[in-house]
């Protein structure tokens, strides 16, 4: 039974003693005054909504291609993984570009890394393209394998053998110093090197400086 009813703290008194559940013969029923500020009406009549969830959209077909270089991951994912691996590391992956095309990651130095997109042709069913392109058509091999050694294997020597002469700098900056030490040391010789090109994965920068108060040239 309800003995008081606080609005302002919006508190109710309730009681389950008997004598006070029982109205008696001679008890009136005292009914409260309804608020008159809440729809009962919309009460009754209120059907609860039923909340659509969306389904989260579901992936892509995920391309596997059968080859020991094969990871599924992307490009990113790609670049974590080869991080701590040696020069000249590779990972073969699903391109972004989707079917019929084929992604090649591979590492150049420190912190550097080429993107290679193989298109594929004359697939007709099979797991990888019996004609792989690159540069656009410049280079096509018939298998993955052939690409590896003689295109992406290829140039990781030729990086390999620049990155360790004596005259390699990895960078412009570090190059540049070296011009000028050597020419301190023989203003009479002129003084050449080469560095990672900062903008082209995989090119290189070469260096010429004639003499101490020359411009350096770069190529």
């Amino acid at each position: 039974k309800i003995i008081n009813i606080d609005k302002k703290k919006f508190t109710v008194a309730l009681s389950t003693r008997p004598r006070e559940m029982s109205t008696g013969k001679n008890s009136p029923i005292i009914r409260k005054k309804l608020d008159e500020d809440y729809d009962y009406e919309a009460e009754r009549n209120y059907t609860p909504k039923k909340v659509e969830h969306k389904k989260a959209p579901t992936k892509g077909p995920t391309r596997v291609i059968p080859h020991p270089l094969f990871h599924q991951k992307t490009y990113i994912e790609a670049i974590e993984y080869l991080a701590d691996k040696s020069n000249g590391s590779i990972v073969i992956r699903p391109s972004s570009k989707g079917f019929g095309h084929i992604g090649i990651t591979w590492k150049l130095y420190n912190n550097i890394y080429q993107h290679i997109d193989v298109v594929e042709k004359d697939r007709d069913g099979a797991s990888v393209g019996r004609r792989l392109e690159v540069e656009n058509g410049r280079y096509v091999y018939s298998d993955l394998d052939e690409l590896i050694v003689e295109y992406v294997e290829q140039k990781a020597r030729m990086v390999d053998e620049l990155t360790n002469h004596i005259k390699f700098r990895p960078s412009e900056e570090n190059l540049k110093n070296f011009l000028d030490m050597s020419l301190n040391v023989n203003s009479k010789q002129s003084s050449y090197g080469f560095c990672l090109d900062s903008e082209i994965p995989g090119g290189f920068c070469l260096m010429f400086k004639f003499k101490q108060n020359s411009n350096i040239e770069i190529w």
